[in-house]
């Protein structure tokens, strides 16, 4: 029942849930019962859940033309490959624009069309665009999409959907690694294992900690519901505040003019920023310099969105904590780069999201976005495409 539920949450919780989805699952009147009586705002599933590919339903009634442009190597992919079994007409993979040319030329200019764009660049998509003169929607098999946007897709009517909420899971998950890094010393444990000496060393707890997450988009929602879970405070920069307000996870809300007292107040700060035109350069060196000693950068979103030079000034002279990068200005990082020689820099290759099943987590947002583009519904994961988010 929920008051057993609700006082024993903490033992049961496996995998959270928002105040939103419970509403929609259990009924309003069962989450502010579940509410009442203990359990916090993030509800849960009590058994483990084995990931399961998304398989289509949809019957496609019209005459659709599905063009998938990816590299040679991506199209051997088995995640790539369950797009077959979704429509009756051959499914047309190229590697290049010019072989995308060439088989528009084949089709029908009067058949309605869709592309994928599992493994591409703006430059190729100059070129293809112009040419589909029946295109109904883009999809993109990342969620980020710089490198796709260009003047002929900014200026077209066609939505351009992304692989948001795929891979936001593993990147709430490394937040709470590189936190936990850092709180454990475990570059410590690790260096005295190594160097076979026995070395008891004080920790800290995450309980009481602030996190400061400048991008408070999905990736930032689900790191915000682990640090809530660890007793953390979670403090969040949005560009428009009125979209948390009710955010069970999220202590404070501050706009983006207050990033230096959000970051001066935090122990961490996790960006997850799309890179923009706005958001180059975003956290720079006042930014950075405003942060307390003890305080650590995390970085999720985009490299260029952080001043790297001032960075390694602030590490190099101890002025912050540490910092853990997944994302840099230039990848692959050059060997040469020093934050590869620094002692409180947890540094992984762009490879934080880059679970064991990740393609077939960007396949299954397609998938779920054809069966309601055949249903005429409204797509999901819509981009900005002048915002680039």
């Amino acid at each position: 029942n929920a008051e057993y539920m609700g006082k024993n949450f903490s033992k049961m919780a496996h995998k959270l849930f928002s105040l939103e989805e419970v509403c929609r699952v259990l009924g309003k009147e069962a989450a502010a019962q579940l509410e009442q009586h203990g359990s916090p705002a993030p509800l849960f599933r009590i058994a483990a859940q084995t990931y399961q590919p998304a398989i289509s339903t949809a019957k496609v009634s019209r005459q659709v033309q599905l063009f998938v442009l990816s590299s040679d190597v991506n199209q051997k992919l088995p995640a790539l490959q369950r797009i077959n079994s979704l429509m009756p007409s051959p499914i047309i993979h190229m590697s290049s624009s010019g072989q995308v040319l060439s088989e528009i030329a084949k089709t029908s200019p009067e058949v309605d069309s869709v592309l994928l764009a599992w493994s591409t660049n703006r430059n190729e998509l100059k070129i293809v665009l112009p040419h589909l003169k029946h295109l109904r929607w883009v999809h993109s098999s990342s969620a980020g999409v710089n490198h796709l946007i260009c003047d002929e897709l900014q200026n077209s009517t066609v939505p351009l959907t992304n692989a948001k909420t795929a891979f936001s899971e593993s990147l709430g998950e490394w937040t709470v690694l590189s936190m936990l890094y850092f709180v454990k010393n475990l570059h410590v444990i690790r260096t005295s294992q190594q160097q076979r000496v026995w070395n008891p060393i004080e920790l800290e707890n995450l309980r009481g900690k602030v996190l400061g997450i400048v991008g408070y988009g999905d990736i930032g929602q689900e790191a915000a519901v682990r640090a809530k879970s660890m007793g953390m405070f979670v403090k969040v920069l949005r560009r428009r505040p009125q979209l948390s307000q009710s955010d069970p996870f999220v202590d404070e809300i501050v706009p983006p003019e207050a990033i230096n007292s959000l970051m001066s107040s935090c122990d961490f700060v996790m960006c997850a920023l799309p890179l923009t035109d706005k958001t180059r350069g975003l956290v720079g060196r006042e930014q950075i310099r405003s942060m307390p000693p003890h305080g650590v950068l995390i970085n999720l979103g985009r490299g260029p969105t952080v001043d790297e030079n001032a960075l390694v000034e602030a590490l190099q002279t101890n002025a912050i904590k540490g910092a853990a990068l997944d994302v840099f200005d230039e990848e692959p990082l050059p060997s040469t780069h020093p934050f590869y020689g620094l002692e409180n820099v947890l540094l992984s290759a762009h490879c934080a999201d880059r679970t064991t099943n990740y393609w077939d987590l960007s396949m299954d947002t397609f998938v779920r976005n054809w069966d309601r583009f055949v249903a005429d519904e409204p797509l999901d994961n819509l981009v900005d495409k002048h915002a680039g988010y």
